[in-house]
């Protein structure tokens, strides 16, 4: 009897474990979120001039876009869309638009790991693509400002 009890909290403590490990393992969604995230305020926040407000409407709606994909796989793998790390993104350039063009390749580079969980990737395939779209129209942005 007591080595069946003991046998049953031993696994009681690693079921309760075993997703708090992976969680802290794994962040890359997460990391990733927060980076769309702070990409996003700085492209909504700080509006530029007339010409470039087009291309960051739509990189703001390619990254709403990438973010419920990325909440809906971040739970497929059992992460709580809820943790919110700190940016793990460098920036080392001025301004909002560069900050966010920073911000969206450290989540494309997040995001782009190998995924093991075959349900989430597709939406992970999804998230690449709303990401790509935004970092494309950041760029265009940033062009826009530099004529």
């Amino acid at each position: 009897m007591k080595l069946n009890s003991k046998l049953f909290i031993s696994t009681l403590i690693l079921a309760v474990m075993l997703p708090l490990t992976s969680r802290a393992e794994h962040p890359r969604y997460m990391h990733a979120l927060t980076d769309l995230r702070d990409a996003r305020f700085s492209l909504e926040h700080r509006r530029g001039d007339p010409d470039v407000r087009a291309h960051e409407n739509v990189a703001v709606e390619e990254i709403d876009r990438a973010i419920r994909e990325l909440q809906v796989a971040a739970i497929e793998d059992g992460k709580s869309p809820a943790w919110h790390p700190h940016e793990d993104a460098n920036i080392d350039r001025g301004g909002r638009l560069h900050r966010a063009l920073d911000l969206l390749r450290e989540a494309r580079s997040d995001v782009a790991m190998r995924e093991e969980n075959r349900e989430a990737r597709e939406m992970q395939r999804r998230a690449l693509a709303h990401i790509e779209i935004a970092l494309r129209e950041t760029e265009r942005a940033l062009n826009d400002v530099r004529r």
